[in-house]
């Protein structure tokens, strides 16, 4: 990692589902979320579907969150006809902590 200028660490969403039941996945969002913090790279958690999952990863300090939790999907044409010029530049995730 060291060698590449990484800007953002994505958390798949295979770890993000079963987040609040599944030790196994809580240990693995633990430590790439910890990766992040020793190396000052945000993490992207994907795939964010239910409030419980929403309410671990804030819990344990998760920076940026997609999904349809926080937004459904939509056809390209949607999107430039409802695009404003002021949110040109907004990423299409939102901050999770």
């Amino acid at each position: 990692m060291r060698s590449f200028p990484f800007d953002k660490i994505k958390l798949d969403r295979a770890f993000v589902d079963g987040i609040e039941s599944d030790r196994q996945s809580k240990a693995i969002v633990r430590a790439v979320l910890a990766l992040g913090k020793s190396l000052d790279i945000p993490v992207l958690a994907e795939g964010i579907e239910t409030d419980e999952q929403m309410s671990v990863l804030r819990l344990e300090g998760c920076d940026e969150g997609q999904g349809y939790l926080l937004g459904r999907p939509s056809p390209i044409g949607d999107l430039a006809q409802n695009r404003q010029p002021a949110q040109s530049d907004t990423p299409r995730h939102q901050r999770v902590a």
